[in-house]
């Protein structure tokens, strides 16, 4: 979840998306995460490699 804002912002700023669908695809993925994540309670180990892969895909999605 803390990586769908500056995500979106990235994608805002380069242009290339419209902002509505940049919009909806935060919308939706931040829903179906936070649904998913809440459903069961996460070990430590399970929540730092949440923790992790939204780091990883902020970067990922950042370096272009």
């Amino acid at each position: 979840m803390c990586v769908l804002l500056p995500v979106g912002g990235h994608a805002l700023l380069q242009g290339h998306t419209p902002r509505l669908l940049v919009l909806v695809l935060v919308v939706a993925l931040a829903l179906s995460l936070c649904l998913a994540l809440t459903r069961r309670r996460l070990t430590d180990t399970q929540l730092l490699a949440a923790f992790a892969a939204a780091q990883a895909a902020y970067h990922a999605t950042s370096a272009t």
